[in-house]
Parts: structure tokens; C-alpha cells; sequence
């Protein structure tokens, strides 16, 4: 065992009386779950998960938190997953807290319905997931509405109750906007299931169905492609800095463009930027989906 290994890091988690202690060691063996490849964390990986565990005074040994290992096109990477009733212990913590609601979003005949809670008959069809967080001090309750398609898998826990994920996702972002010294910048697992799931298929997400769009338009309706809508990319790229990938998107993107994208999606994710980088890429996917259906 070398010296970094049995360096302990000791400190008191939030709500504790007591301080526990972390070591490399312990990290890699006892808390980190490997990729699927098998590959374990590494001293420094084990050593940004300790030290991040001290920050934010989160207890791994009593559920606060996980360290998730995934693979990606650029190696194993591992990252720290909070617990959802560590966002919730958090936020309750507060002197200002003032309850928390949320369920899921069904489309309708009549559009669409805000439902309480996670019950969904069959056939119904969920669209998103909704949450608002209250704060005493606050008029106003911070809500969040956030699409299913961005967070769905279609597989293991999402695959068989999808709309508590959804929803525990959109309380968790409804958490992070009330509240956010207290939990700003941590994060669930179902909330990167498909940002780990994209990283480890080296994909992006996004639509190829562009191309032949004019040419489909043209003969069945014989009518001239619309002025796409102008979105500066390389500023909302530079907005998560990676200014040096990033990209402007034209009218017609070509696979550099969207080779483009990707490479500075995968620079956010190395930067532990992971969440920012599955927004933009969400982003990009969603003005690629726009342009298809006008």
C-alpha cells in the first residue's frame, strides 16, 4: 500500500456528530463500483472523490453519495453520485424550507396534464416530469418541467418505472434551483444514465435524418426549404468553456460539424462537466429535431 493510500482524510460529514475517516484504499475496494469493463478508479480518482466528500460534507458510508465508474471512448471515468434523500436532508436542513411537490407529465387528447405523484395507467403516454420546490422567503415556488426523452434510457430501472424516475429527477432540479448553496452542483445517477450510457457508446444525440430532407420536401410538396432558425453554437459552447472545440452551427451540418460537437461535449465530460455537456448536446439535438419538422 503506498503512503497516498493509507493517508486518511477525516473530516465531519453534515448532520453528523462524529468524523469519519476516507482512504485511497477504502475508496477503491469498498465504495467505487468498476465499469463494466472491470477497470477501477485510480489514486487520483480516489482522491478527487475524497476530497469532494469533504467539501460538500457528504457520508458515503451511510448512502450520501456513490463514486460510479462508466467507460468512455477515452477511458474509464469515475464521478460522485449523490443520493436523492441527500438532497432532501439537505434542503430540510434549511430554516427556509417549505415543502417539495412533483409528479408526472401526461400527454392528453386536451394537450397536457400535470399529475401528482408517479401513477400512469396504460396507454398513457409520459412526456416529461414536474416538481416545485418552496421556500419560505420565497412568493414564488421554483419549478422545474423537464422532458422524458432527455433523461430516458428505455432500460433497467427506467425501463420499469419510468415515471419515478422522471419525477425524482425533476424534484431533484427543482432542489438544486431552491437550495442552491446547499445542494448546487450534486447530482443523481438517474439523472446521467444517459449521459455515462451516450459516453460509453461514443455517441451523440442527435437525429441523422439530415440531408434529404429538401429533396423529400421538394417532391412531395414542392415547396422551398425554410430559413432555419440562427443559433450562435460556438457562444453557447464558449458559455461551458470549451471555447477551443467550439462550433458554429450551419445551415446544413456535416458530419466535421457534428464531429465537431462531440469532441467538445467529450471535453466538458473531462472536465467533470458531465451534466452541462448532456444539456448541450440536448440542445443541439433538439434544434436538429426543429428544423426536420417545420
Amino acid at each position: 500500500m503506498t503512503q497516498n493510500e493509507q493517508q486518511a482524510i477525516r473530516y465531519i460529514p453534515l448532520g453528523e456528530k462524529s468524523p469519519i475517516e476516507l482512504t485511497l484504499q477504502m475508496i477503491a475496494h469498498d465504495i467505487a463500483t468498476p465499469t463494466k469493463s472491470g477497470a477501477r478508479p485510480s489514486e487520483g480518482d480516489c482522491l478527487r472523490f475524497a476530497n469532494l466528500c469533504k467539501g460538500r460534507e457528504l457520508n458515503p458510508w451511510t448512502g450520501d453519495c456513490f463514486m460510479i465508474g462508466y467507460d468512455s471512448q477515452g477511458g474509464a471515468n469515475f464521478e460522485l453520485i449523490t443520493a436523492y434523500q441527500a438532497l432532501l436532508k439537505r434542503a430540510e436542513r434549511s430554516d427556509k424550507f417549505d415543502g417539495l411537490e412533483g409528479g408526472v407529465t401526461i400527454k392528453t387528447s386536451d394537450g397536457l396534464e400535470h399529475r401528482k405523484g408517479c401513477l400512469v395507467m396504460k396507454g398513457e403516454v409520459i412526456v416529461g416530469g414536474w416538481a416545485k420546490a418552496y421556500r419560505q422567503d420565497r412568493r414564488i415556488a421554483h419549478e422545474s418541467i423537464i422532458d422524458f426523452k432527455v433523461y430516458d434510457t428505455g432500460r433497467s430501472r427506467w425501463k420499469a418505472d419510468p415515471a419515478g424516475m422522471i419525477t425524482k429527477c425533476a424534484k431533484a432540479a427543482a432542489l438544486r434551483e431552491a437550495f442552491p448553496n446547499q445542494v448546487g452542483g450534486l447530482y443523481l445517477q438517474e439523472e446521467l444514465d444517459r449521459v455515462h450510457e451516450d459516453a460509453e457508446l461514443g455517441a451523440v444525440i442527435m437525429p441523422q435524418r439530415i440531408g434529404s430532407q429538401q429533396v423529400e420536401r421538394e417532391e412531395n410538396h414542392g415547396e422551398p426549404e425554410p430559413a432555419p432558425s440562427t443559433v450562435n453554437w460556438a457562444a453557447e459552447f464558449e458559455r461551458y468553456g470549451v471555447t477551443e472545440q467550439a462550433v458554429m452551427l450551419r445551415d446544413a451540418p456535416s458530419q466535421r460539424d457534428r464531429d465537431s460537437v462531440l469532441a467538445a461535449a467529450k471535453s466538458m465530460v473531462g472536465d467533470g462537466l458531465e451534466f452541462k455537456a448532456f444539456d448541450c448536446l440536448s440542445r443541439y439535438d433538439a434544434e436538429l429535431a426543429n428544423r426536420e419538422a417545420v
